[in-house]
């Protein structure tokens, strides 16, 4: 399968790429980067998924630097990046913490094997889900290391509802010009209290200068 340029492989290690990829998958970050991504810049995603955005942003950026914990899409992350050439990419298998006092956290995933259509790709640092009924303690590098390592310009953040921890450290965006983040609905609460944190992630960007627009789920901000 083909999508925006990039080639899925078809199955690594019981994940099967049409259990979880559509003509629509990513589709807001595809156009996000397609529009925002210089040839220049490095770009950090928090939650690298199946390696598609990370990959696609490879082919503008100058860097990509991707975090993403979940152990059993590795494999998959790699043969993406292999069958696409890409080379500017480093792939770190540790999760992202708001706070340098996290250096363990907990990661939730599926407990079912590979007949699980969502195998290897559904898992988040907040429960959330009561299909999410496992969890593991997994390394974590803390973003402010983050930011002072590989100073990113673009930030892109997919990590199933840890966007309203992040946004707790005052300096989660020190130095980035552009962030794209996919804000997600905290399963088993109560629409509001979405909404509360979707307004707090909103008001933190402001505050540090960001011009926002948002697209459905997807918020970018720039100051650009």
């Amino acid at each position: 399968m083909e999508l925006n340029g990039i080639i899925f492989p078809d199955e690594v290690d019981g994940i099967v790429t049409k259990n979880s990829v559509d003509k629509d998958y990513e589709n807001g970050f595809s156009k996000a980067i397609s529009k925002y991504v210089l040839q220049d810049d490095i770009v950090l995603e928090l939650g690298t998924g199946l390696g598609f955005t990370s990959a696609l942003a490879a082919k503008k950026a100058k860097h990509v630097v991707t975090l993403d914990p979940n152990p059993l899409s590795v494999n998959y992350i790699k043969k993406l990046y292999e069958i696409n050439h890409i080379e500017n990419i480093s792939f770190i298998n540790k999760a992202v913490s708001a706070f340098p006092t996290e250096e363990q956290i907990t990661f939730w995933v599926h407990s079912e094997g590979p007949n699980c259509k969502s195998f290897g790709t559904a898992s988040s640092l907040i429960q959330g889900r009561k299909s999410y009924d496992k969890h593991i303690l997994v390394d974590a590098i803390c973003i402010d290391n983050l930011l002072e390592k590989y100073k990113p310009t673009v930030m892109i953040v997919d990590v199933e509802r840890y966007e309203y921890e992040l946004c707790k450290n005052p300096g989660w965006t020190k130095g980035v010009q552009v962030v794209m983040v996919e804000m997600h609905e905290i399963k088993g609460l109560n629409k509001e209290v979405t909404h509360i944190n979707q307004a707090k992630l909103k008001f933190n960007l402001k505050s540090n200068g960001f011009r926002l627009s948002n697209s459905r789920s997807k918020l970018i901000g720039t100051k650009r």
